[in-house]
């Protein structure tokens, strides 16, 4: 496999040339930061691209796949948890293509009460990691130490946009028993049914690579006349590669997105040193809408402000907000335009 080694190489290259820096005592410590965070991350890809490459050299019957199949799980309930519509409406709207039935709630304390109850309600929960009030480790938590062996062995998955070196510890110490990336990804939410609801047997093949459908992209694509009113500042084949080319889910997740953004752009218009930490959770949460939906540009700039405001650097916060808050703004419009000749042909 020349592609492999391609890759590990270059990875390794990252990985070499980020520690040599981090001992240059000329760099000061903002870039060292930012180097460590480089180094960090080619760490994570490093893991995942082996893992994915002893999966595809240990198991003879991998497939790659152009058409995903949704298992039927009607007879399994699963539980949502997020406190952000949006993220709630794209999670459920993925679930739904196993047929399942899904209950959604807004906070930890309401989950909590669902799980309280004597007969089992569901076969897996997702919790969203980081919302206000109560978090999804201490809403995993508390459910963990309910009276009940239901509570204590329920699947939790964490949802969350924040992956860094140790976070799967962080998640399996607290109870969870996986976690998945935010946005989330149809392959590897299938795998996670796969393993927790369905349980197939190890020796079962396991999607981890999917060749989509160029031609449905490309068709879906030519409903826009000339790119026009297509917004600039989105990647569909971004987006669509979330759904495995479902252009139903993409769809779905777009209205959501529009249906949600300004409420959540509300809570965002004001921010003051008492309210920086709910900021970073509601400017969190719209990194994630952002990333649903293929809207590169304005993922990359939430990114941005939530560090700034985990950090404590109000000024900064308030001098790029207004800016991030126009950038919102342009792009509504241009996806409003595009919906409009999209869903009327």
């Amino acid at each position: 496999m020349n592609w492999s080694q391609d890759i590990r190489t270059q990875l390794n290259i990252i990985l070499g040339i980020s520690a040599l820096r981090m001992d240059d005592k000329n760099i000061n410590s903002d870039l060292k930061e930012d180097i460590k965070n480089i180094k960090n991350a080619g760490e994570i890809l490093l893991g995942l691209f082996n893992d994915l490459l002893d999966v595809s050299q240990t198991d003879q019957k991998h497939h790659i796949y152009t058409e995903l199949e949704y298992a039927d799980l009607s007879a399994k309930k699963a539980l949502v948890v997020d406190d952000y519509q949006a993220n709630l409406d794209v999670a459920s709207r993925m679930l739904s293509k196993y047929k399942m039935h899904v209950d959604c709630v807004t906070n930890g304390q309401a989950a909590i009460d669902l799980i309280k109850r004597k007969d089992p309600l569901y076969d897996i929960i997702f919790m969203d990691y980081m919302m206000s009030e109560m978090d999804g480790i201490q809403t995993t938590q508390a459910i963990r130490k309910l009276d009940s062996e239901y509570a204590r062995t329920i699947p939790i998955i964490s949802l969350t946009a924040t992956v860094l070196p140790g976070s799967e510890k962080l998640f399996l110490d607290n109870g969870f028993n996986a976690f998945l990336p935010k946005p989330i990804s149809i392959l590897q939410l299938d795998l996670i049914i796969k393993k927790w609801v369905i349980t197939e047997p190890e020796d079962k093949p396991l999607i981890f690579e999917f060749n989509p459908d160029k031609q449905k992209i490309d068709a879906y694509l030519s409903r826009i006349p000339n790119g026009q009113n297509f917004p600039s500042e989105m990647k569909i084949d971004t987006g669509m590669e979330l759904y495995a080319g479902d252009v139903d889910i993409y769809l779905y997740a777009v209205h959501s997105f529009i249906r949600n953004i300004n409420e959540s752009m509300e809570k965002l218009a004001t921010v003051t040193e008492d309210t920086l930490p709910d900021y970073a959770v509601n400017i969190h949460a719209v990194k994630s809408m952002a990333a649903a939906i293929g809207a590169e540009n304005m993922r990359f700039a939430a990114s941005e402000l939530e560090s700034l405001s985990k950090a404590g650097s109000l000024n900064e916060v308030t001098e790029k907000n207004p800016v991030f808050l126009n950038l919102a703004k342009i792009l509504v419009a241009e996806i409003k335009k595009w919906l409009e000749i999209t869903d009327t042909e």
